[in-house]
């Protein structure tokens, strides 16, 4: 099984998202928002996973040239075609109401979010025909998150009213744990945490 994989994503590679890849990102984020998908059905989409906040060209390049305070992976395939990306900020970017409903969640994101440099996984996403490219994205983001001395990554999961399982299940087996429940009108997320 090692020996196929490797043949068949030889042509793959992670790296830092340059300004050029931003309209390849942008095409992977269209194919992932749940408002873009054409499912009717909730459990195809649990079971998928989907993104639900977009982003514009301007934001990303703020975060590819932003580098002290964003991580910004790109997964490239064959001619450098943009097959998946993943994108993460210190918490200290986000909004001061933000971090504040943030540190309200659990007691031990409380005690961590004043003292420890921590990242906020905002998405990874990746083309829908395309596998095996979340968990590349993750570990280089993890990479270069230990290289810039964060301490812990922390995101934000659909519960309610749709629970992104795909999501729960991807963070779950790569080491995130619950840490509590967010609420914003009748939507709930899951807040997950991983120490590094």
């Amino acid at each position: 099984m090692s020996k196929i994989y490797d043949v068949l994503h030889s042509s793959r590679q992670v790296r830092k998202a340059e300004v050029k890849d931003i309209p390849g990102v942008l095409s992977v984020l269209e194919q992932n928002l749940i408002a873009n998908r054409k499912i009717q059905n909730h459990e195809i989409l649990e079971q998928t996973g989907f993104l639900i906040n977009s982003f514009s060209y301007d934001d990303a390049k703020s975060a590819i040239t932003d580098e002290d305070n964003f991580i910004f992976v790109v997964s490239t395939e064959n001619n450098d075609e943009i097959i998946g990306y993943a994108i993460g900020c210190d918490v200290n970017k986000l909004s001061p109401i933000f971090q504040k409903e943030l540190s309200s969640i659990s007691s031990e994101i409380k005690d961590i979010i004043p003292l420890e440099k921590i990242l906020y996984l905002r998405h990874i996403a990746k083309k829908a025909d395309k596998n095996y490219v979340g968990q590349g994205l993750f570990l280089q983001l993890l990479d270069y998150s230990k290289r810039e001395n964060y301490k812990y990554i922390i995101c934000v999961i659909a519960e309610k009213p749709i629970q992104n399982k795909a999501s729960k299940k991807f963070h779950e087996k790569n080491g995130f744990f619950c840490a509590g429940f967010y609420q914003d009108g009748n939507k709930m997320s899951g807040v997950y945490l991983r120490k590094i």
